[in-house]
C-alpha cells in the first residue's frame, strides 16, 4: 500500500532537504506532515502545489506512477523494459550501459586514455628503432 508521506519523504530525501523546509517553503503548515504520515492524503491544491515545486507529477506523488515524469520518454521506456528483465538480464543491461559509458560517455577521457596508448606506442617504438 502506498502512503503519500514515504513518497514525498524520499524525494525530498534525494534532493537534500525535509519534507519540513519543503513545506515552508511552499506556506503550507508543517503540522499537515503529521497526518500524511499517519496515512492521510493532502487534497488536490495542495498535491499540485508540491508536485510543481518538485517538477514532478500529482500521479507520481500519489504513487499511480513507478517513475517520475521528470524523465523522458525514452528513460521511460529504458526503465519499463530493465524492470521486466529477470535479474540476469537487467545484469546484462547495466554491463552494455558501463561499456558505453566507457567507449562513448566520456569524450575528454577517451582521448586522455588514446593520447596515453599514442604516447606509449610512440616510446615503445623508439626503444625498437634504439635496437
Amino acid at each position: 500500500m502506498f502512503m503519500f508521506y514515504d513518497i514525498l519523504n524520499n524525494i525530498c530525501k534525494q534532493n537534500g532537504y525535509t519534507i519540513t523546509n519543503l513545506l515552508k517553503k511552499l506556506n503550507i503548515s508543517t503540522s499537515k506532515s503529521t497526518a500524511w504520515k499517519n496515512g492521510s492524503t493532502p487534497n488536490g491544491e495542495i498535491i499540485i502545489k508540491i508536485a510543481d515545486a518538485l517538477n514532478i507529477s500529482a500521479d507520481y506523488l500519489l504513487g499511480r506512477e513507478q517513475v517520475p515524469s521528470s524523465l523522458s520518454d525514452l528513460e521511460k521506456e529504458l526503465i519499463k523494459y530493465f524492470r521486466s528483465l529477470d535479474n540476469s538480464g537487467q545484469t546484462a543491461v547495466l554491463r552494455t550501459a558501463k561499456n558505453e559509458y566507457l567507449i562513448r560517455g566520456s569524450n575528454a577521457q577517451h582521448s586522455r586514455i588514446v593520447e596515453s596508448l599514442k604516447k606509449q606506442d610512440c616510446a615503445e617504438d623508439s626503444k625498437v628503432e634504439q635496437k
